[in-house]
């Protein structure tokens, strides 16, 4: 009487750990590995793997995920766009508080008092950025617009003199300075810059003249120019938040991959003791009606009876997929969506799913009967 005890406890102990069941199912695959088919092993090993790699690639992009739902990386996103939202600005805020030393948010700032029409604030911005870098074209044509508009054109031109000297190939500097010459009544010095910014870029130079009234000067989006470098600093900002509980859970997540494939070779080394002894043959099969049944309610069943391990774990991707859609606002990751939908409506749309789902199957093996 006391071998049922102990044959339970052999076949059940996993349920004590944390996590029991999955650990039981691991533990069952290991002990039914060697009765499997090549093609089922194979599709065995495969799911530990991938099950054991899930956590660690989760958490590498884990921050990457975070940085491009962060807010400031969505106001980069709105002024690439030019998309005007609500929190904009209480987004692009959060530049400045992170990096305050930054010349890059300064000059991104800067761009957008510019477009506001707010060049006095602009202006400021631009002056720190060029104290910062000297050799910045875009900062110096941006200092050069501010004093053109005041009607500094003097000004203006030393400015947009020295972006060309900055940066030769620029034909939006050249561009403004044939504007800055023109207001000044320097019209054969305005033609030879007008020259060289066709040279450097006649279609775009025939595009802002023919745009003139508008847009008489061309400050290049500098600070848009450098988002990739903001991004940058974001993630490691972001890759440094705790870093050390971080690490820690970085290495139990690599553990799972460690398990998984421990399971595996738990697996082989079974088989390998056990092949000497041999394995014992199958037992009776259910009867036909049983086995259409069976067929129609266990996704990939059929594929497994028949040794097909591979087309038995893809029909069973589907069904894993809808019974996890209700735990979907718990295992992913928050969105900044207006409207989420909850777990009850999605309960009930992966309920109607499945129903569907084995509708069809019970259609398919009743008509094939």
């Amino acid at each position: 009487m006391l071998v049922y005890p102990a044959v339970a406890a052999v076949l059940l102990w996993p349920l004590a750990l944390p996590s029991g069941p999955l650990w039981l199912a691991a533990y069952w695959t290991v002990l039914l590995w060697g009765y499997g088919s090549a093609s089922e092993r194979t599709a065995l090993i495969a799911v530990w793997l991938i099950a054991g790699a899930v956590p660690p690639v989760l958490a590498l992009q884990r921050p990457r995920l975070a940085l491009e739902l962060s807010p400031p990386v969505r106001a980069m996103a709105g002024l690439a766009g030019q998309r005007l939202y609500g929190d904009l600005f209480t987004d692009l805020a959060a530049l400045p508080s992170l990096f305050p030393d930054s010349t890059a948010v300064r000059q991104l700032t800067a761009d957008v008092h510019r477009r506001l029409g707010d060049w006095a604030g602009a202006r400021r911005l631009y002056q720190e950025v060029h104290e910062a870098e000297p050799e910045n074209p875009d900062a110096l044509i941006g200092l050069g617009g501010y004093y053109f508009y005041q009607g500094d054109y003097g000004t203006a031109v030393r400015y947009f003199r020295r972006a060309v000297a900055a940066d030769p190939g620029n034909a939006a500097a050249y561009f403004d300075l044939s504007q800055a010459f023109s207001q000044q009544y320097h019209f054969g010095e305005s033609s030879a810059a007008l020259a060289q910014a066709r040279a450097l870029a006649a279609d775009e130079v025939g595009a802002w003249i023919a745009h003139a009234g508008t847009d008489r000067l061309q400050v290049p989006e500098g600070g848009l120019a450098r988002v990739g470098e903001l991004r940058g600093q974001l993630l490691a900002v972001e890759q440094g938040r705790g870093s050390a509980t971080r690490r820690m859970a970085e290495a139990r997540r690599w553990a799972a991959l460690l398990a998984a494939a421990g399971v595996a070779l738990a697996a082989l080394a079974l088989h390998l003791v056990r092949r000497p002894f041999g394995y014992g043959g199958p037992g009776p099969g259910p009867g036909r009606g049983t086995e259409r049944w069976l067929r129609a309610l266990i996704p990939g069943y059929g594929a497994a009876a028949d040794g097909r391990g591979v087309l038995a774990l893809a029909a069973l991707v589907p069904l894993a997929a809808l019974l996890l859609l209700p735990l979907a606002p718990k295992v992913g990751h928050p969105l900044p969506v207006v409207f989420s939908p909850g777990p009850a409506p999605l309960a009930v749309a992966a309920a109607a799913a499945l129903a569907l789902v084995y509708l069809l199957r019970l259609w398919r093996e009743l008509r094939a009967a």
